[in-house]
């Protein structure tokens, strides 16, 4: 039970940081010098790489190790210091920031982020048909505010888009929005 108990914290942990990551990376890097993140980033990639090394993920001289990562995060963390491991001759804070970045920067892909928001407002709003009668006090206000922000983040992030996907994505959120303001209104 323990032990089960551990990893789940661990890839929680992971998760955690990946997200941690994505968010400071979606800053433009001037601000992020200011704030000298750079620092606790590569702190943060050397506590994960000697995780990594001490459960025989990741080898000392940055190849895949004998144990496969347990989640699909773990293994593209893996990858990253793999591909990158030539940066590590140049600067050694070059290398962890670029395996931080490659790490990461996928996360919050703009179209998924608009598609999910998008079925979340439409389950959440057809739902509401269904459950009305059951919507009171709390429960009411918590929906409002799920339709709400998830039709702000859809939009919000379909303006992030590029092509031709922001031009489906970005009028189908605004007038998904605009029907649930009127709903609400009338």
């Amino acid at each position: 039970m323990f032990v089960k108990m551990k990893k789940i914290f661990s890839v929680l942990m992971i998760e955690f940081i990946r997200i941690l990551l994505g968010v400071i990376f979606s800053y433009p890097e001037n601000k992020r010098g200011k704030r000298d993140v750079n620092k606790d980033i590569e702190e943060l990639l050397k506590i994960a790489q000697q995780n990594l090394v001490k459960s025989q993920r990741l080898n000392k001289d940055f190849t895949i190790g004998p144990v496969p990562g347990p989640t699909k995060s773990t293994r593209k963390l893996i990858d990253a210091f793999v591909r990158n491991r030539s940066l590590l001759e140049e600067s050694e804070q070059k290398f962890y920031l670029q395996v931080a970045e490659e790490w990461a920067i996928k996360l919050f892909n703009s179209y998924y982020v608009t598609l999910v928001c998008t079925g979340v407002f439409l389950i959440t709003y057809f739902s509401t048909y269904l459950i009305y009668p059951y919507l009171t006090g709390q429960s009411s206000v918590i929906w409002l505010m799920t339709l709400i922000l998830s039709s702000f983040i859809g939009i919000i992030s379909a303006k992030r888009i590029k092509g031709r996907r922001k031009w489906v994505f970005l009028p189908l959120n605004i007038f998904l929005f605009t029907a649930f303001l009127i709903r609400v209104i009338t």
